[in-house]
């Protein structure tokens, strides 16, 4: 059997570009999933085309149609895309393995009601990682080391720290309805609060322009 030259023969380049226009259906879609040009798309699929001696497409007004190597090609692509993901995931990335102790700081509610559980799935996906998680509303120094990562409701993060929106922060008044039924008639101000122990400092400002009615 005579031997294939490296001419017809492709590689997993090839297959990512014959897999991108099969899924875009177009050069420009495809070149956008590449992270490339139009043109360098257009003058790949040429060279690989004429490279193999295959056609993968028909060049049509509406788009790049697959043709049935396209067809197969698309196929075998997927799967050898797959399998590429799979080995990064099994292999590659045990090299890159989460490890280290890392200190994060957030108000009490969220330390004694949400972050808990999302801690245990995170120590889960990465047992190598050990969490010190330190609630209340003092800021622990970043710069300091005193912790890495610092939750915290504001718009304005520290400019020696690097901010993140991770989610809407928002309030609501809240009463029982026998309080509302004897009190609901109150002017704001003269109703009765109650509040998370030492959340008046930085809770109550976020809600009410002072802390005249704390």
């Amino acid at each position: 059997m005579p031997r294939r030259s490296r001419a017809d023969e492709m590689a997993w380049s090839d297959l990512e570009v014959v897999l991108a226009i099969c899924r875009a259906g177009s050069l420009c879609g495809a070149a956008r999933d590449l992270g490339c040009t139009h043109s360098t798309v257009f003058r790949r699929i040429n060279a690989i085309e004429k490279s193999v001696g295959v056609r993968f497409f028909e060049r049509l007004p509406r788009g790049y149609v697959m043709t049935e190597a396209g067809q197969v090609a698309l196929t075998y692509a997927e799967r050898v895309e797959s399998e590429f993901h799979a080995l990064h995931r099994e292999v590659l990335g045990r090299d890159a393995e989460l490890r280290g102790d890392v200190g994060i700081t957030a108000p009490q509610g969220l330390v004694d009601g949400l972050l808990p559980a999302l801690m245990a799935e995170f120590r889960r996906r990465h047992p190598r990682v050990t969490i010190e998680l330190t609630g209340g509303s003092p800021a622990l120094h970043l710069r300091r080391r005193e912790a890495d990562i610092a939750i915290r409701d504001t718009r304005q993060p520290p400019d020696d720290a690097l901010g993140r929106r991770i989610c809407a922060f928002r309030f609501g008044y809240y009463a029982s309805p026998d309080y509302l039924a004897a009190h609901g008639d109150r002017a704001l101000a003269d109703h009765d609060f109650i509040a998370m122990t030492g959340s008046v400092g930085w809770l109550v400002p976020h809600v009410w322009k002072t802390q005249e009615l704390a």
